[in-house]
């Protein structure tokens, strides 16, 4: 069987939007979870790769704050708005380095 094809959405920009075509879909279109369930591929890459980061760092909150990922994923994207982030790819390189930080203190 062949898995459906899928280009993430260029119009995701917010945490809120990442986070609602990952877990719900957008415009009828499959969810990023449905998608992974049926073919796990490769490492990710690019775009992918950023989102998929953003992602683990809303699960990692929820389990670190024991809430659910949805309310994980409301704090991030209230964080995002108050650093004043336009872009996902701002938000994931504030994530990394403050991730490399913890990890080396």
């Amino acid at each position: 069987m062949v898995a459906p094809v899928h280009c993430m959405s260029r119009t995701v920009k917010t945490v809120t939007n990442l986070w609602h075509e990952w877990i719900v879909g957008i415009g009828g279109g499959p969810t990023i979870v449905t998608l992974d369930a049926g073919d796990p591929g490769g490492a990710p890459t690019g775009d992918r790769r950023l989102r998929l980061e953003i992602i683990r760092e809303i699960r990692r909150t929820a389990e670190l704050l024991r809430i659910t990922e949805k309310a994980a994923a409301a704090f991030a994207a209230a964080e995002y708005r108050q650093l004043g982030f336009s872009s996902l790819d701002g938000y994931y390189k504030q994530n990394r380095a403050n991730r490399k930080v913890r990890e080396a203190g």
